[in-house]
């Protein structure tokens, strides 16, 4: 299953992928994104059955959820083309190289860029809800 999420829903379900937190209010908190936003894209990622929500203050991460590949989310396409180029080729290789893991400094010198570039743009990446810094270290 490949999804088009949005930002606030790939935060979102990248938060619960990594942490074990599952109310609402927490997640609103530790995003700093307004609860009704918030909710709205625990609506949506609810309706892809990628988690739960009995009744919008809590939300449980689905198996589904749990193993969804932010990184080959279809929201991607479009975002390629909002991108800074490092950012971008950053992105382009973690998706042609399969989610390898690769050090910073390979990277840099694959693409040609100096490392605080990289790095820069792995938190753009991660503030989108791409969950880059779990590949390159």
């Amino acid at each position: 299953m490949i999804l088009n999420l949005n930002c606030t829903q790939r935060r979102v379900l990248l938060l619960l992928q990594r942490e074990s937190v599952n109310d609402i209010e927490e997640i609103s908190g530790r995003l700093q994104i307004p609860l009704d936003i918030i909710r709205n894209a625990i609506e949506t990622l609810a309706e892809y059955d990628v988690i739960t929500t009995p009744d919008l203050t809590v939300a449980e991460i689905t198996d589904i959820g749990n193993s969804y590949n932010l990184l080959f989310d279809e929201s991607i396409d479009d975002e390629l083309s909002h991108l800074n180029s490092c950012s971008a080729d950053v992105l382009r290789y973690i998706r042609e190289t399969g989610s390898k893991s690769t050090p910073m400094q390979s990277l840099a010198v694959y693409l040609n860029y100096p490392e605080w570039r990289i790095s820069d743009s792995l938190d753009i990446l991660e503030n989108l809800g791409y969950p880059v810094r779990d590949i390159i270290i």
